[in-house]
């Protein structure tokens, strides 16, 4: 299970750092109560800096996983943690959920072209009216109906992107590499909402059920908006949990 950290996944390396590490507890590796490799041991094992498994370690303890004792080391403190949603990472589903150790699946609905309302122009930035790439997918996770995306891109951005198979292609993959528009920063909301039949059909779970509507807005380094998001997502398969810091700690 243990793999040295990528340098060239975009995933930040002490993210991959902290993430490997939980995945060796969950599989037994180092178990509740056990002492953590130290430091030095770390670097080797993972082929980075020690300031980066420091900060992978810090991330551990701030979610309460691990306790660090000086002159001691760092000890496992739990491992009821499979079912926590990460935060604060631009990840597109699929990665998301695999980081999760969830598997993830996706169905298009639909792909179209449409034009671009109030909303769509206030959020994209464009004229109302102009041509919008609609993009709507059923995600899935462990083969189970977990979210409806419909994903809004303006095509004046995008030439061509309405005759990508995205069956088959990654969006974010597609964004990066074949246009250049790298997914950066994302605002996200979320608000509790009722399904209607549409909805309820799609998720497997009953007409007017409370489910999250989440809303996304992504830009990319220029701070260009490149992508809109409304999702319905499950209510009963969804948790939100945050670590927060004080001022002092944001570095």
């Amino acid at each position: 299970m243990f793999k040295p950290a990528v340098r060239s996944n975009p995933t930040p390396l002490y993210y991959q750092v902290c993430t490997s590490i939980k995945k060796m507890i969950l599989s037994g590796t180092y178990p509740v109560g056990c002492q953590l490799p130290t430091e030095n041991q770390l670097v080797e094992m993972f082929k980075v800096s020690k300031i980066t498994v420091r900060r992978g370690l810090e991330l551990l303890a701030a979610e309460g996983i691990v306790e660090r004792i000086p002159g001691k080391g760092t000890f496992v403190l739990r491992d009821d943690f499979e079912d926590e949603r990460k935060v604060g990472l631009l990840l597109g589903f699929s990665e998301e959920m695999s980081q999760m150790g969830k598997k993830p699946g996706s169905l298009v609905l639909s792909a179209k072209t449409v034009k671009a309302d109030d909303r769509l122009q206030q959020r994209l930035r464009v004229p109302k009216g102009a041509d919008v790439f609609e993009l709507t997918r059923l995600r899935t996770v462990n083969e189970v109906p977990y979210t409806i995306q419909m994903a809004y891109l303006p095509t004046q951005l995008f030439p061509g992107i309405a005759d990508i198979d995205f069956a088959n292609a990654s969006l974010y993959d597609t964004l990066t590499h074949r246009y250049g528009r790298e997914p950066h920063s994302a605002s996200q909301s979320y608000t509790v909402v009722y399904a209607d039949k549409k909805i309820a059909r799609a998720l497997d779970i009953g007409e007017g059920k409370p489910v999250f509507l989440s809303e996304r807005l992504t830009f990319d380094r220029e701070k260009t908006p490149i992508e809109y998001v409304r999702a319905f997502l499950r209510a009963d398969d969804f948790a939100l949990r945050l670590t927060l810091y004080t001022s002092e700690n944001q570095e």
